[in-house]
């Protein structure tokens, strides 16, 4: 076994020799015996010791304080005090350096022996708990997820690069700071409360807001650091940035709503006039030429809209585009209400309901009377099939339509004289998916749909019902000046 090597730092040569005597009869080698600071760390420069015994009052420029502090500093080598003062100044100004012992003056061979072992073992224990944490620091550091650890208090103590670039706090500025101040959670009073008081440890879904303002969903997991007496020493927060693949779910979603519509509402609509019309066409229910005409042109002009809807979606399903991107222009509501009605007129007809548009069973005073808005024509003709759709389907024999300005807004009333809709199902007719018990049998996307659509153009909806009287939406959107 290798004997364990010490410098001896005294000043005054006698005593240096009886230490350095005593030392070497109780198993240490002795790399040098010096008498001032500045020796010392020249010593240490040539031939590094396991150990240093420090006079603390030494001769010369700097005393052993002063050089025990230099050796902490550019050595990792613990060193042990000697000293003939109990003086209380200077043992506060020794405390500074962090020593591994205290010896002092005259001492006993074992005293000095007991020592030196304890500073040993204690420097041993220090430098593997240094190395661990070189480690730690090193692998959290790398690591793909971001990672914040607290102390009880909730104040940062540690946090990686990739928690700092989420977050858009630096180390330097984050460190010392508590988690409140520095992972915001949307939706949540703050991130600390979810830490110690949530019962699921499994972050899901949340939305963190950035220094920037900047909102990234993250998942992730929260753990406690508990000590040896099972009490809470502080908190490790690990999280990944999943926004990326939020956004594709929601792409993902939307485009799955859209060709939902497309199949449902685009296609079926010309589908309904093409049969409606063809119907009282073949019925016998045009007299005149210009009523077949007028009959023909209707169905070419289905025909003609669902070669475009395919085209279109076909387009965009090669293309890998949103089905129903959002392309707001100039439009005439009043004029594709009146042309979205004659789709449904056959279908009325059949089922001996009367419409009432504006106070007058004709369309031709719609048509003339011009109502503007800015809206996509695609996303508005949807929305206001899906209305009249939703009568035509409930209506027992009257259906009501008001298109109005009214101020700088356009004011769309959709009614019909159906079932009605139960007071405890208003809040929720326009979630997705949701039908109420009495529903004709859908998919519960065509109200949610109208809903968006008028959410998007900055509108609002509402909803009147009576059961057994009537349902009423009511639309109210920006119009054009």
């Amino acid at each position: 076994m290798l004997k364990k090597k010490i410098l001896v730092v005294e000043d005054e040569a006698i005593i240096a020799k009886d230490i350095k005597k005593c030392l070497e009869l109780i198993g240490y080698e002795i790399t040098a015996a010096v008498a001032t600071g500045q020796e010392a760390l020249e010593s240490l420069n040539h031939n590094k010791p396991d150990l240093v015994l420090m006079d603390i009052m030494l001769n010369g420029p700097q005393d052993g304080i002063e050089t025990a502090d230099a050796i902490k500093l550019r050595f990792d080598i613990p060193v042990i005090y000697l000293t003939a003062y109990a003086d209380e100044q200077i043992l506060e100004r020794a405390k500074i350096t962090e020593p591994f012992g205290y010896i002092l003056k005259p001492f006993e061979e074992t005293e000095l022996r007991t020592t030196i072992e304890i500073a040993l073992y204690k420097h041993k224990l220090q430098s593997r708990l240094k190395e661990n944490q070189r480690w730690l620091s090193t692998v959290l550091m790398s690591i793909g997820d971001a990672i914040i650890a607290t102390d009880r208090e909730g104040c940062i103590e540690f946090i990686n690069p990739v928690a700092t670039n989420l977050t858009g706090y630096t180390q330097e500025t984050a460190l010392g700071k508590h988690i409140n101040d520095v992972l915001k959670l949307e939706g949540h009073s703050n991130v600390g409360a979810v830490c110690t008081h949530s019962f699921k440890p499994d972050i899901k879904d949340m939305v963190v807001v950035s220094k920037a303002g900047d909102k990234i969903y993250i998942n992730g997991r929260i753990s406690p650091i508990i000590n040896e007496t099972g009490s809470l020493e502080g908190t490790v927060l690990a999280f990944t940035d999943i926004t990326e693949k939020k956004l594709y779910e929601e792409n993902l979603n939307n485009q799955r709503e859209s060709f939902i519509s497309v199949l449902l509402h685009d296609l079926k609509t010309p589908v309904i006039a093409i049969k409606g019309y063809s119907n009282r066409y073949l019925e016998g229910k045009a007299k005149t030429d210009k009523e077949k005409t007028d009959i023909l042109k209707i169905i070419s002009g289905a025909s003609g809209d669902i070669l475009n809807v395919i085209e279109t979606t076909s387009h965009s399903l090669k293309n890998k585009n949103t089905l129903m991107a959002f392309n707001p222009k100039e439009l005439k509501f009043n004029e594709l209400l009146a042309s979205v009605l004659n789709v449904f007129i056959p279908e009325m007809e059949k089922r001996g309901i009367e419409l009432i548009v504006n106070e007058d069973t004709a369309l031709q005073p719609l048509e003339e009377m011009p109502v503007s808005i800015i809206g996509d024509y695609y996303q508005v003709k949807t929305m206001t099939e899906n209305l009249i759709s939703n009568a035509v389907k409930y209506a027992n024999k009257l259906i009501k339509i008001k298109l109005q300005r009214i101020g700088n807004e356009v004011f769309l009333s959709v009614e019909d004289d159906g079932r009605g809709i139960e007071q405890c199902y208003h809040d929720k007719i326009f979630e997705e998916y949701f039908q109420t018990p009495e529903s004709v049998k859908g998919t519960g996307l065509g109200l949610y749909s109208v809903k968006r659509v008028v959410e998007k153009h900055k509108g609002t909806i509402s909803l009147m019902s009576v059961v057994e009287k009537y349902t009423r939406f009511e639309i109210k959107m920006p119009c054009i000046k």
